[in-house]
């Protein structure tokens, strides 16, 4: 099966965050048993998704491109880039800003 959306869903001040962010999503909630959402995730320049709580699931980042500052769990900032994973598990808080000249592109899973 093939999963290619070319409809984005366009979010502003996600979680608290800052501007608006870009989703493309690729598998939504019920159609993997184990897998809530896998999506493109686009931040422009300056935009951020805000720090939350992951109560009720797990996340992962795959950076694609840009430079980003994400925050973990203990509130501790990390720089991000191409090819870095960010790790969210269930029970666990998360953040994360664009901080270069371009934009923020990761994917993210949710399950």
């Amino acid at each position: 099966m093939i999963y290619n959306e070319k409809n984005s869903l366009k979010i502003d001040n996600h979680f608290g965050g800052k501007g608006t962010i870009e989703i493309f999503k690729h598998v939504s909630k019920g159609d993997l048993d184990t897998i809530d959402m896998v999506a493109n995730v686009v931040l422009p320049k300056g935009s951020s998704i805000g720090y939350h709580l992951h109560d009720k699931d797990a996340e992962i980042y795959n950076i694609v491109r840009g430079k980003g500052l994400f925050t973990d769990e203990n509130k501790k900032e990390h720089i991000v880039g191409p090819n870095d994973c960010c790790v969210i598990k269930k029970g666990q808080s998360h953040g994360i800003e664009n901080v270069g000249d371009e934009d923020l592109e990761f994917i993210a899973i949710l399950f």
